[in-house]
């Protein structure tokens, strides 16, 4: 065979094996790729679902205004939801509501908590809910930070009310979280939609 054809074909298997060895590194980085990105969006899922059990949504709610900012609140997160009751009901007549609300402010009363069906030790953040009465939280929040453990929480208060703001909330719940170890987040006026959508998505 002459030596011109020899040096072609040779040249020829060369080429061969550098384009069979390039398609086999770029099929092991693509395998490598595809398995790294595999895990990394598995591990992002498992981290994405342990952050999502360690948060609830509490609430009291006597008119169903609070529980309707609960449920969106708990959706949005992808949690759990639990009502926050008084042993003793409140009136279902609004005006006796009030003045037994009313008088449980002005003699600094904590009423007594229904037992929580829930295992707070699961949970690291607490969302909780109430609507504000004469200007503050409600007796019953004070109640759940005198009876529930919180050490090392995180609270995300929210209120609804026609006429208050959180702020105006915000100064008793200091008062209740004192000396006991709890992380008090910023609050949330959550009247509508809008306000609540935004601050979900600021503090997943």
């Amino acid at each position: 065979m002459p030596m011109k054809i020899k040096g072609t074909i040779g040249l020829i298997g060369v080429i061969i094996l550098v384009i069979v060895g390039v398609s086999f590194v770029v099929h092991n980085h693509s395998d490598n790729q595809s398995r790294e990105d595999r895990q990394a969006h598995q591990t992002t899922n498992r981290k994405g679902k342990r952050a999502t059990q360690k948060t609830i949504v509490i609430y009291f709610s006597e008119t169903g205004t609070t529980k309707q900012a609960a449920q969106k609140i708990g959706q949005q997160l992808g949690v759990k939801t639990v009502a926050l009751k008084p042993k003793q009901a409140y009136s279902k007549e609004y005006t006796k509501m009030a003045s037994t609300a009313k008088a449980q402010v002005d003699r600094n009363q904590h009423p007594e908590l229904a037992k929580l069906n829930v295992d707070l030790s699961q949970y690291q953040t607490i969302w909780l809910g109430f609507p504000t009465w004469f200007h503050r939280p409600p007796m019953l929040i004070n109640s759940f930070f005198d009876d529930v453990q919180l050490k090392n929480k995180t609270i995300i208060p929210f209120t609804t009310s026609a006429s208050s703001n959180i702020s105006e909330s915000m100064p008793y719940l200091k008062k209740m979280v004192k000396n006991k170890q709890i992380t008090l987040h910023k609050g949330l006026t959550a009247n509508d939609d809008q306000a609540i959508d935004k601050f979900v998505k600021q503090n997943k």
